[in-house]
C-alpha cells in the first residue's frame, strides 16, 4: 500500500488561505481590469471624438474666414470699377488690381492664386502674371455657380501644378459706377481663390496626436484621402474601397472599430456640414488598452505582494500560536509512547482557545494515567498475596490426596486378604462364593477409582504449581512497574 503524502498542519492552514486570497486577488484583478479598460476606452474614444469636433470647428472657422475675406474683396471699389471699365475695353486699372491681389496672396500664405474673371469667364486680373495668356474658366463649376450669384466652394482636389491638395472658393462681383460710386446690381464677373489645403493641414492637423500609432486624416466628398499624417497615403486610395470606409461615409459622424492590415483599430470621425469633408482619427486597440494593461500589471503586482505578505503572516502566526504548542503536546505523547516519559511533565495552559483545551486535556490524561499506574501497582501486590495463599491451599489439597491414596491402598490389601480367605472356604460356600466374587470385583473397582483420584490429585497439584509460578512472574513485573511509578513520584 502506497504511503500517503504527509502535509503539515501549517501547510493545511496556509494552503487554503493562500488559495482563497489568490482567487480573491484574481477576481479583483479581472473586475478592475475590465472596469479600467472600459473607462479608459470610453475616455480615449471621447477624447478622439472631441479632437475631431475641434478639428472640424477649426476647419469651419478657417473656411468661414476665407469666405469673409472674399466678400470684403469683392466689395472693393478698385475691383468693381476695374471690372466695369474692362467691360468696355478699358484696362487702365489692371496693374493696380493685380498688385492688390498679389499683396493679399503674399500676406495670406494659404492662397496659391487669386483671380477675377468677367462674365464670359475670361480672367482679367490675377495675383500671378499671366504673361499675356488668355485663360478662360467659363466651363468650371465654381464659375457657373458664382456667376449666378452664389458663393461656392469646390471639393478638395489634387493640384496639377504641385500635386498639393487645394480647393477653390468663388464669389460673384458686381460693377460700380466710377462717377457716382454706386454698386450695380448686375453681376459683372467672379472673384475666386485657389486655397492651399496643405497649409491648413500642417498648421491645424498634423500637430494633433492621440498616440504613437494614431493617424489623423481628412477625406473629400468622394472618399479620397486629401490630408494624412502619413504623406504617402495622400491621394493613394479611396476610403470607399474598404468596408469600414463605406461605414464611415454612410454614418458621417460617430466612431467604429475595424481591422486594417490585420491590426484592430478604433476610429472617430466627423463631417464638415457645408462641404461634407470628413476628419478621421484612428488608433490601434492595443495602444488604447496599454494604460489598462499597465493598471492590470500594477494590480497584479500589488496582489502578489499582498498574497506573499499574508502568507508570511499566516506562516509566522500559525507557527507561534498553533504549531509550536501542538508540537509540545506531540512531543509529550511521543516520550510517553517510548516508555521513558516523565509523568510529572505538564503543558502550559495559557489562553482560551482549542490548543489550550488540548493542553488541559493532555495534562488531565497524564494525571489519570499516573493514578491508574498506582492503582495497578496496588492490585498487583494484592494479586501476589492471593497467589501465595492459593499455593498453600493447593499444597494442603495435595497432601490430603496422598493420604487418601495411602488409605485406599490399605483397603485394597485388606480386601485381597479377605478374598483369599473367602476363596479357601469357597468349596463349602458355593452360593456364597458368587456373592463374595461380586464384592471382590466391587472392591477392586473401588480401589481403581481411588487410585485414579490419587493420580488426578497429583496432576492438579502440578497445574496449581505452574499457575502459582506464573502468578509470581506477573506479580514481579507489576511490582517493577509500580516501583518505577513510585520512583517518579506517584504512590
Amino acid at each position: 500500500m502506497k504511503s500517503m503524502i504527509k502535509i503539515s498542519l501549517r501547510n493545511k492552514l496556509l494552503f487554503p488561505a493562500v488559495v482563497l486570497i489568490f482567487l480573491g486577488v484574481c477576481l479583483s484583478t479581472v473586475i478592475s481590469y475590465i472596469e479600467s479598460r472600459d473607462s479608459i476606452e470610453d475616455l480615449v474614444k471621447s477624447n478622439m471624438r472631441s479632437i475631431c469636433s475641434i478639428t472640424i470647428n477649426n476647419l469651419s472657422s478657417w473656411v468661414s474666414g476665407i469666405k469673409d475675406e472674399l466678400t470684403v474683396w469683392r466689395e472693393q471699389d478698385l475691383c468693381q470699377i476695374g471690372l466695369e471699365k474692362a467691360r468696355i475695353g478699358d484696362m487702365s486699372y489692371s496693374k493696380n488690381i493685380d498688385s492688390f491681389l498679389t499683396m493679399i496672396k503674399d500676406q495670406k500664405k494659404y492662397f496659391q492664386f487669386i483671380g477675377i474673371a468677367d462674365s464670359n469667364g475670361n480672367i482679367l486680373f490675377s495675383s500671378d502674371a499671366l504673361n499675356d495668356q488668355v485663360l478662360n474658366i467659363i466651363d468650371k463649376d465654381f464659375f457657373k455657380n458664382s456667376i449666378e450669384g452664389r458663393l461656392y466652394i469646390t471639393d478638395i482636389f489634387k493640384s496639377a501644378s504641385d500635386s498639393k491638395p487645394v480647393f477653390i472658393i468663388s464669389s460673384p462681383i458686381c460693377g460700380i459706377d466710377e462717377l457716382t460710386g454706386e454698386s450695380k446690381s448686375r453681376i459683372a464677373g467672379v472673384i475666386y481663390a485657389v486655397v492651399d489645403f496643405e497649409y491648413y493641414s500642417s498648421v491645424n492637423l498634423y500637430s494633433v496626436s492621440v498616440g504613437n500609432s494614431s493617424n489623423i486624416y481628412i477625406v473629400n466628398n468622394e472618399g479620397v484621402i486629401v490630408a494624412h499624417t502619413d504623406s504617402a497615403r495622400m491621394f493613394a486610395g479611396n476610403l470607399s474601397d474598404y468596408d469600414y470606409g463605406k461605414q464611415m461615409i454612410g454614418l458621417k459622424t460617430g466612431s467604429i472599430s475595424f481591422t486594417y492590415d490585420g491590426i484592430e483599430r478604433f476610429a472617430a470621425f466627423e463631417s464638415y456640414p457645408d462641404s461634407g469633408w470628413m476628419t478621421v482619427i484612428d488608433i490601434t486597440a492595443d495602444e488604447i488598452m496599454a494604460p489598462a494593461k499597465r493598471i492590470e500589471l500594477i494590480i497584479v503586482s500589488i496582489g502578489i505582494g499582498i498574497i506573499l505578505s499574508i502568507a508570511a503572516g499566516i506562516w509566522l502566526l500559525s507557527d507561534i500560536l498553533v504549531v509550536r504548542r501542538i508540537d509540545r503536546v506531540s512531543s509529550g505523547l511521543k516520550v510517553i509512547n517510548d516508555g521513558e516519559g516523565d509523568l510529572r511533565m505538564r503543558l502550559q495552559e495559557t489562553g482560551n482557545d482549542e490548543v489550550t483545551l488540548l493542553s488541559k486535556t493532555f495534562n488531565q490524561f497524564i494525571e489519570k494515567l499516573g493514578n491508574l499506574i498506582n492503582d495497578r501497582g496496588m492490585n498487583a501486590r494484592n494479586l501476589a498475596t492471593s497467589s501465595e495463599d492459593l499455593l498453600g491451599l493447593s499444597g494442603k489439597m495435595f497432601d490430603q490426596a496422598e493420604n487418601m491414596k495411602s488409605k485406599s491402598n490399605s483397603v485394597s490389601k485388606s480386601a485381597f486378604k479377605m478374598s483369599t480367605n473367602i476363596s479357601s472356604i469357597a468349596s463349602t460356600m458355593g452360593h456364597a462364593s458368587e456373592n463374595i466374587d461380586l464384592a471382590v470385583e466391587s472392591i477392586e473397582e473401588m480401589a481403581m477409582t481411588i487410585e485414579s483420584i490419587s493420580e488426578n490429585s497429583g496432576k492438579a497439584r502440578s497445574i496449581v504449581v505452574s499457575a502459582v509460578s506464573r502468578v509470581h512472574e506477573a506479580t514481579t513485573k507489576i511490582d517493577k512497574l509500580g516501583i518505577a511509578a513510585l520512583e517518579k513520584g506517584y504512590r
